[in-house]
């Protein structure tokens, strides 16, 4: 998961960045993953060895912090990062950062922060992962991980997103559409002043279904069912959440 999450320095519109934890393994999750985040190398892009290179640019960067201040006052805690790396003064570099104790009403968990920087989210059972990650403008990538390969199935068929990925960091099938603003096979049209994807006729499955995207991790393949089958408005941006089940952590 954590090399989606901040793939491209988490420049990217298909990052995990927002990811959800049981509640009862919650404290686990987060101290697993502060653990990696504060492992990762900072440090020169051309640089082999780098795992996390500088923003894009200096207005980047402060947008970036800006978000890192508003989680703090909206009442997140930073568990790890949420500065700048020391000894790195050329270059618009931003720690990895972590956020914990999300709520998913926050700005950091609703707006697209385009930066290496996670917030991890409780939820109590399978239906609330699915209503929290549901809960968001956003849909064009998202991804489960868990032991049990039918229930991340069952929860991909869930979640309204363009591409999924059940235990797998690849975001992308590139044989699959991927289209404007959902992704995959949907095509957008303004509702109320807002975009708002809605299915093509023509990527419709024969069954009358849409086509998910194929998975290529655990030997699965073939359509996941519907994608988002009330035509709630999504976005293009970042991952709608990434569901961790209880089995799932290692």
């Amino acid at each position: 998961m954590l090399p989606n999450a901040i793939m491209n320095n988490g420049e990217a519109c298909i990052s995990l960045t927002r990811i959800l934890a049981p509640r009862d393994r919650y404290t686990e999750v987060t101290d697993a993953l502060v653990e990696l985040v504060r492992a990762m190398k900072v440090g020169d892009a051309l640089d082999p060895a780098t795992e996390v290179g500088p923003l894009v640019a200096e207005r980047q960067r402060d947008r970036v912090e800006g978000y890192i201040r508003i989680g703090q006052e909206e009442g997140a805690k930073v568990a790890v990062g949420g500065g700048r790396p020391a000894g790195l003064d050329t270059g618009w570099f931003v720690e990895p950062t972590v956020f914990v104790d999300v709520d998913n009403s926050m700005r950091i968990a609703q707006e697209e922060i385009f930066g290496p920087v996670l917030s991890v989210t409780p939820y109590d059972d399978d239906a609330d992962a699915v209503r929290i990650a549901n809960d968001s403008d956003y849909g064009l990538c998202g991804g489960v991980f868990t032991a049990d390969n039918d229930r991340g199935l069952g929860i991909a068929r869930q979640v309204r997103t363009g591409t999924y990925m059940v235990n797998s960091s690849i975001p992308i099938d590139f044989s699959s559409p991927l289209r404007r603003l959902q992704g995959l096979g949907r095509r957008a049209r303004v509702r109320r002043g807002r975009p708002r994807a809605v299915p093509r006729e023509e990527d419709h499955h024969p069954a009358g279904r849409l086509h998910a995207v194929r998975l290529t991790a655990a030997g699965c393949a073939g359509p996941l069912g519907p994608a988002a089958g009330d035509g709630a408005p999504r976005r293009s941006g970042v991952s709608p959440a990434t569901p961790i089940c209880e089995h799932g952590w290692p």
